[in-house]
């Protein structure tokens, strides 16, 4: 009789844990099920200003990608990344339907596209000898204040961007800036110190006249999707 009533006990136990396992399976799945729609319903209401975002996002990752395996030389085109298998595509420029492109800094209109600003950077030691230098970039893509966002914020790693060498009116259609020519550390952990071109002497060296502001005319595009 004892053996029948714990076997009943055992019996009726498993079956509770079998019931509130089911149960708080189905839960977890449904809160799965409801975070995946949060997550789709998301990307269903980005801007378009996001979806800019999310390309920098993904084409500075494939410049530094492309420049790990080129000795620290980054691509000068975004053809080159999709050749050399870096991008799968040029993403879509979300706000001309066409493929992203590489445009001079000022030119007008730029919502979409990026532009890059290569200088270098490097280490220098105690007696302020330069004992590494690297190729560094600062990429830029903009897009249209007045969208605002609903995934990002406006995106400008490690600093408040207030750079005097370019104008106000064009900084503002900025929504990320980010590369080594942001970082701000100055001892690193080899116990040398970092150093990088300033933006203005780097923006001189790109052929720019300071301060940069919008030009008028689409003169000079330098890449398209070849």
């Amino acid at each position: 009789m004892k053996s029948t009533l714990t076997g009943l006990l055992l019996l009726a136990s498993a079956v509770l844990l079998g019931y509130y396992g089911l149960r708080w399976s189905n839960s977890r799945l449904a809160l799965k099920g409801q975070d995946a729609k949060q997550a789709e319903l998301l990307l269903e209401q980005r801007t378009a200003n996001d979806i800019v975002v999310d390309n920098a996002k993904l084409i500075l990752q494939a410049m530094y990608d492309y420049a790990v395996d080129h000795d620290w030389t980054h691509s000068r085109s975004l053809q080159q990344l999709v050749d050399g298998h870096y991008l799968s595509s040029i993403p879509v420029n979300p706000f001309t339907g066409q493929p992203t492109e590489l445009i001079r800094i000022g030119e007008m209109p730029n919502a979409g596209n990026l532009s890059i600003v290569f200088g270098e950077s490097g280490a220098r030691d105690d007696n302020g000898n330069i004992v590494e230098r690297n190729e560094a970039i600062l990429l830029i893509a903009y897009g249209d204040p007045a969208l605002g966002f609903k995934l990002h914020p406006r995106h400008v790693a490690g600093q408040d961007w207030e750079e005097p060498s370019i104008g106000e009116a064009l900084r503002s259609t900025m929504i990320f800036l980010d590369g080594d020519m942001l970082i701000t550390s100055v001892r690193r952990m080899d116990g040398n110190s970092y150093w990088k071109d300033s933006l203005e002497s780097a923006l001189e060296k790109n052929g720019y006249s300071l301060p940069v502001g919008m030009e008028t005319e689409l003169s000079s595009r330098i890449q398209r999707s070849e």
